[in-house]
């Protein structure tokens, strides 16, 4: 690792109405194994929390840390500003609720340098309140630009998040987050993943992703938001690989599912399901029908929407009554 030690990381910290668990973020960055490393913390000013105050001391113990300040302005322009101040040669992000592992850049710099990997991707934990996920281990993979797509549209390993790779400036280099969209990361990732023509995972998990009743990523709006750059990425993609278009099927799918399940779980819906929602699924779902590739659970929820429209709701709403009651086995 003499080689890639040398090279400079640049962590791109998020920091916004996060201050209960700021400071177990910046510590996890700041004890990295990983040492050459350029933190920029893009704090959004907010008079009402310790943030700024958190971060400005921070700031004062590692000179690693650069502090990049503005008024809240929503979270491209915060990742925006962050980029501008990056000098390193590759470029990582952390949003300032989450925690990473003590060696996360030290093992993805270590995959990136072996395999000669543009983008270095590694497994998760999904923080919930009382339990945690990780990611499955299936050994380390090795992919092109085109089986990196396949597999992110199969939603078998990683998904469109950004904070759980490692991206050499080379190919993030004259791409924005629009700062007119929220799910912004998605619409970011795909145009980043383009660029690459070698990306590995390493489904170790060395992220920790906290999962918030309150947060941005988990509520009904995101859902449909994301919808609309999960349909952008696919047209993108099958654009250029045409072999694709199965694995866009199903990845649309799952899309248009997770508006239909987050709606039914929060009760905003009762028994109507948009016409267009419906639709779509049913379009992919013939698809999917064909598709030897596609899990046998997704094969089930395609079967119930080509059947019947009400045994597909029916199902949905079982299966939001079996989470509630998962989740009231760790909370009551």
């Amino acid at each position: 690792m003499e080689t890639a030690n040398m090279l400079k990381v640049s962590i791109i910290v998020l920091i916004f109405k996060v201050e209960p668990y700021l400071r177990k973020c910046l510590d996890s960055i700041v004890s990295q194994t990983y040492k050459n490393l350029e933190i920029i913390l893009s704090v959004s000013t907010n008079p009402n929390d310790a943030c700024e105050q958190i971060c400005d001391e921070f700031a004062r113990l590692d000179s690693r840390i650069v502090l990049a300040k503005s008024k809240p302005a929503g979270i491209s322009a915060a990742r925006n500003l962050g980029m501008s101040f990056v000098s390193g040669h590759y470029v990582a992000f952390v949003d300032g609720d989450d925690w990473i592992e003590i060696d996360m850049i030290e093992s993805l710099m270590k995959n990136s340098t072996e395999h000669n990997a543009q983008i270095a991707i590694c497994g998760k934990y999904e923080e919930h309140l009382g339990y945690s996920r990780q990611s499955r281990s299936i050994g380390i993979q090795t992919m092109s630009t085109m089986e990196a797509f396949e597999r992110l549209l199969y939603m078998e390993d990683y998904g469109m998040h950004i904070w759980d790779k490692l991206f050499s400036v080379s190919v993030i280099k004259g791409i924005s987050f629009p700062q007119t969209k929220e799910a912004e990361d998605r619409y970011w990732i795909y145009q980043v993943m383009t660029n690459a023509h070698t990306l590995v995972y390493d489904p170790i998990p060395k992220y920790h992703f906290r999962v918030r009743r309150n947060s941005c990523s988990n509520n009904i709006i995101n859902a449909s938001i994301s919808l609309d750059a999960d349909e952008k990425m696919c047209d993108y993609v099958t654009g250029k690989y045409e072999n694709l278009r199965a694995a866009a099927a199903s990845f649309l799918f799952t899309s248009n599912y997770a508006v239909v399940y987050s709606n039914i779980q929060n009760r905003f819906w009762d028994a109507e399901l948009p016409k267009d929602l419906f639709r779509n699924m049913k379009k992919s779902a013939g698809q999917i029908l064909h598709d030897r590739k596609a899990a046998k659970a997704m094969l089930f929820k395609a079967l119930l929407v080509i059947m019947s429209k009400q045994a597909f709701l029916a199902f949905v709403k079982w299966r939001t009554h079996k989470y509630r009651d998962i989740k009231s086995n760790y909370f009551d």
